[in-house]
């Protein structure tokens, strides 16, 4: 069995799609062979001299750019917890670990320090300590985090910019390429 594509010849225009022999199936217009007809989006493809030609890359754009996302987000899921408002929580943990840290002499009253106080001999011995240990991890994941945006905003950029399936699976394999050692 074999997947075709029927077209019109005088335009190239791709008319229909279908999984079979043309010839068992009756077809007695011009047709082309079509490799993985799953997924195939006749309104992306013509035919031109007796081959297909891309016409537009939007379907497979959009799949690249759904993919560099949800691998970045599998990623980053390495790195922070994933529940919902976590990143909220964190964000609000390091204010209050800078605020801490930057007032002379050091707040001995921990109520406007929420997080703070509640993490005191669970995350580390003092306030001082779990501010310190608020503010590494924050600097952690800016780095991390700062360097996963990069990949995949230059991910998404190149797909954007290409013309072709080649070029879109040229950046996607840069792409997987970059983010792998995270």
């Amino acid at each position: 069995m074999i997947d075709v594509a029927i077209y019109d010849d005088a335009t190239g225009t791709i008319t229909g799609t279908l999984s079979g022999s043309p010839a068992a199936l009756g077809v007695t217009t011009n047709w082309i062979e079509v490799t993985n007809i799953v997924g195939f989006n006749p309104h992306d493809w013509s035919v031109v001299d007796g081959a297909l030609v891309q016409n537009s890359t939007i379907f497979e754009k959009s799949n690249a750019i759904f993919h560099i996302n949800n691998i970045s987000g599998a990623v980053r899921r390495k790195y922070v917890t994933d529940i919902a408002g976590q990143e909220l929580i964190y964000m609000k943990k390091e204010i209050e670990a800078i605020a801490y840290l930057t007032e002379s002499p050091e707040p001995t009253d921990l109520s406007a320090y929420p997080f703070l106080s509640k993490e005191v001999g669970t995350t580390a011995p003092t306030a001082h300590d779990v501010a310190q240990v608020y503010i590494n991890l924050a600097t952690q994941w800016t780095v991390v985090g700062s360097l996963l945006e990069e990949i995949r905003l230059d991910a998404i950029v190149a797909v954007e910019a290409a013309t072709t399936g080649a070029e879109i699976n040229a950046a996607l394999e840069s792409f997987d390429q970059s983010i792998a050692p995270f």
